[in-house]
């Protein structure tokens, strides 16, 4: 074993989980499947979604085990396929009949969101596996409607108030209805942790709209620079570029991401802290919550400004902070679930058809 495993208790142990991808391999797997679609029309993205998925799993370790991803590409393509078959149906509806079109998406998000996020989810649970072992999501039609349609209503009528509260029906949902081979995910959330950092974090963003209009007001007379275009054409108008207002905006809209990435942390910490898999293990996530927020944002504000250049970057540094502070608790060995869950998980895989291929096309690999 490595250095990785701590024991706790003659019955536990503490595995880390390891994220081992590089950005250089992954930068080249993403400019091949950027070229190869190019040329491709489209087509070869869906190869490439595969290729990108397996590498991000592959090299993300438990016990020295990485996880694998069985997704056929065709499969992912199909769908994609039906899906834009089925916005171009919809638009050539609506241009004919707009207002029963209107009514008719109206109802069919209401009524089909709630299977697209099932469907998603088995889609990638079921074709996500860990020592030959699948994973699986129990269908439960009307505790997702309840989830992600009825829950989100009180989200505008609470002021935003009851937005934890809405993420952890989500979450206690998706957790409640994973399966590892025939073992049960469970989630036993507290929330009053997670509603400190979301005042907290709204008392940050509103402080850093405050001091921004603030220093806008003292640096955007001071901070200005002419534009060239004055120097070229003698009649111009004075034409001033703001740059301490921009430089302002920027910063503020720095620290509000920031803030929102800090709460994303904390629950992200909150549910993976609470989640159980039936015979005694647990799971321990210790993200650093504000070390996280300002070098998740400073990463992605770099990817940014590089055209996408630093996308791929910024995914393998994003993926390595978010798994390096995660841990199991392992009460007892893990080789018990290949025992009681690979007739499970290998059943599971018989049952993927086109049909999964459809929300992945519509939620682009959200789940």
């Amino acid at each position: 074993m490595d250095g990785s495993i701590q024991t706790t208790t003659p019955s536990e142990r503490r595995l880390k989980f390891v994220f081992t991808g590089q950005s250089k391999d992954y930068f080249l797997i993403c400019l091949r499947t950027f070229l190869l679609a190019v040329v491709t029309l489209g087509i070869y993205d869906a190869w490439g979604t595969v290729e990108r998925r397996r590498y991000l799993l592959g090299h993300t370790k438990l016990d020295g085990h990485g996880f694998d991803y069985h997704a056929r590409p065709i499969t992912i393509l199909i769908g994609r396929l039906i899906a834009v078959a089925a916005i171009v149906g919809y638009n050539v509806m609506a241009y004919f009949q707009p207002g029963f079109m209107s009514g008719f998406l109206s109802m069919a998000f209401i009524f089909g969101m709630p299977w697209l996020v099932i469907r998603a989810l088995r889609f990638q649970l079921r074709n996500t596996s860990y020592r030959n072992v699948r994973f699986d999501f129990v269908e439960d039609y009307s505790r997702a409607f309840k989830a992600f349609i009825l829950a989100p209503i009180l989200i505008p009528l609470s002021l935003c108030l009851a937005w934890p509260w809405v993420q952890r029906v989500g979450a206690r949902f998706i957790a409640d209805n994973m399966r590892f081979g025939d073992r049960a995910f469970s989630l036993d959330m507290r929330l009053w942790k997670v509603y400190l950092v979301f005042f907290s974090a709204i008392a940050c963003g509103i402080a850093a709209i405050v001091i921004g209009v603030l220093m806008n007001g003292s640096f955007s007379e001071a901070w200005t620079v002419t534009a060239p275009l004055q120097v070229l054409i003698s009649d111009a108008q004075p034409m001033v570029i703001p740059v301490g207002s921009i430089i302002c905006t920027v910063v503020v809209i720095f620290l509000i991401a920031v803030c929102f990435t800090v709460y994303k942390a904390a629950f992200r910490n909150a549910v993976l802290n609470g989640v159980t898999l039936a015979g005694g293990h647990r799971f321990s996530s210790t993200i650093p919550i504000i070390r996280y927020g300002f070098t998740l944002c400073g990463i992605w504000f770099l990817a940014s400004i590089s055209i996408g250049l630093l996308i791929p970057w910024a995914t393998i540094w994003s993926k390595r902070l978010q798994t390096n502070y995660l841990v199991m608790v392992a009460a007892g060995s893990l080789d018990e679930f290949k025992s009681h869950g690979e007739d499970g998980g290998n059943a599971a895989a018989t049952e993927l058809g086109s049909l999964e291929g459809i929300t992945d096309g519509l939620l682009g690999g959200t789940f």
